[in-house]
């Protein structure tokens, strides 16, 4: 038994050198970046530089591999080895994260394949995708459904980046019966808006965006943890139109759907922000953060509805045979949006996460040496100073530890500081994502241990 315990522990500790060596030679540190939501988060309206739809597997859901999550993504490439999963979809309800399975709205590939359904692993088309399934609803009818999007998520995940809402409220058939010239109609307009509004204000929406954000906090956290390592990002909408007084009438009912629209929209930026705010206070970390910005850059670049077509637009309007694209932003939206959200930073997410289960080594040759303690991670910025600390390391012996020995740039080669009390401050003149390491020392022996520290350029 003493011997397999020995065998164990070796091996966990070759495991653990491996991986420090892997990022001691310049190698850079993952950065998972994930996509979930709806048609705005997968992309839906993008154009790639030939001003093409580039959208990609599976059909239907509409993602676009240069929108603005993607472009996001790409700006850390520097800095990190990223990589994009993208689970948003079309059409998608909050719901479809973590409890219900999305069903695709069209599944028209002859009466054949609508009556009996095909199988998973055999069905060859332009759907074909893991994450795609079939179900028998009826004798008459398959249902064709996406697995629920949660399955792209786990402590490995930095950085999830999602739009959900807007198909909770129904914002489809406002838009359409609002500012859709074949389907405008204002008693329409006045009853979907009305709709939308009292999801809002019974908390139906909200608390499905608490249901969603607390099975993501409990899916990114690894095992042993309390908190995830990672964090999650729900991006607001644009305004759908512009700042317009616009009308709609008939016989009935007058309407500016303009201005209903933006307010209904301001009232659901601030449900928003509510329950993110109440995740994290239940969380006891920043865990969820609320991209309030998107209105204020696509100001002025929104629908005209008074006009039909915004010349300075950055959303596609009516889009004819692309319906599904109206409403959406275009090249250039998703362009500026995707700047705004660079311009932002990282939400406090440092990367790593998938070395997470190795950012805790500490070496320690025997019982009677030290035990070295520097907490999980860092952030910061270039030129501001950031405080380390192993106050949680301690002598076995009680005699109490002589020296702290820091090496903040994590070359394994030199102390840059050598303390008495358990903290260090350093500021970074460059930015620098990698591990610091604290060396303890008594009159017995000395231990190591690391943290991974990420300091960002200047905003």
């Amino acid at each position: 038994t003493n011997a397999a315990s020995w065998f164990l522990l070796l091996q966990q500790l070759t495991i653990i050198v491996i991986g420090l060596a892997s990022f001691s030679n310049g190698q850079k540190i993952p950065f998972k970046v994930v996509l979930v939501g709806d048609s705005i988060a997968a992309g839906s309206g993008n154009r790639n530089e030939f001003g093409v739809a580039d959208y990609v597997p599976p059909l239907g859901c509409n993602r676009s591999p240069s929108s603005w999550g993607y472009q996001y993504a790409d700006s850390l490439r520097d800095e990190f080895e990223v990589t994009v999963v993208n689970r948003a979809c079309t059409d998608a309800e909050i719901p479809s994260f973590a409890e219900t399975p999305h069903q695709f709205r069209f599944y028209v590939y002859g009466d054949f394949s609508r009556i009996r359904c095909p199988l998973r692993d055999s069905f060859v088309g332009p759907t074909r995708t893991p994450e795609v399934f079939f179900e028998q609803i009826s004798t008459l009818e398959c249902g064709r459904f996406l697995e629920l999007q949660i399955e792209g998520v786990d402590p490995t995940v930095d950085l999830v980046l999602a739009t959900f809402g807007g198909n909770d409220a129904q914002f489809g058939e406002s838009t359409g019966s609002c500012f859709l010239p074949l389907l405008q109609d204002a008693s329409d307009c006045k009853e979907s808006l009305e709709v939308a509004e009292q999801l809002i204000d019974n908390s139906t929406i909200a608390d499905a965006l608490r249901g969603m954000l607390r099975a993501a906090r409990d899916k990114m956290t690894a095992s042993g943890e309390t908190v995830p390592y990672g964090k999650f990002v729900l991006v607001d909408y644009p305004y759908v139109p512009m700042d317009s007084d616009f009308e709609l009438t008939n016989d009935e009912v007058t309407i500016q759907p303009a201005l209903e629209t933006r307010r209904i929209q301001l009232k659901a930026m601030a449900l928003y922000q509510a329950v993110v705010d109440e995740i994290n206070e239940e969380t006891g970390i920043d865990f969820a953060y609320f991209f309030n910005k998107t209105k204020e850059v696509f100001e002025g670049h929104e629908v005209d509805p008074s006009i039909r077509r915004n010349p300075d637009g950055w959303m596609h309007e009516e889009e004819i045979p692309r319906v599904w694209d109206s409403f959406h932003p275009n090249r250039i939206g998703n362009a500026n949006l995707a700047a705004a959200l660079i311009e932002e930073g990282r939400f406090g997410a440092m990367g790593g996460a998938a070395l997470r289960t190795i950012t805790k080594t500490t070496t320690k040759q025997s019982a009677f040496d030290p035990v070295a303690w520097l907490g999980d991670a860092y952030a910061g910025v270039v030129g501001v100073p950031i405080q380390f600390t192993a106050e949680g390391s301690y002598d076995p012996l009680m005699v109490g530890i002589e020296s702290y020995q820091w090496d903040v740039d994590g070359d394994e080669r030199t102390f840059e500081y050598t303390t008495s009390e358990p903290t260090v401050s350093h500021v970074y003149t460059k930015p620098y994502n990698g591990f610091i390491y604290v060396k303890v020392s008594t009159s017995s022996g000395s231990s190591m241990a690391r943290a991974f520290v990420s300091v960002e350029s200047k905003r």
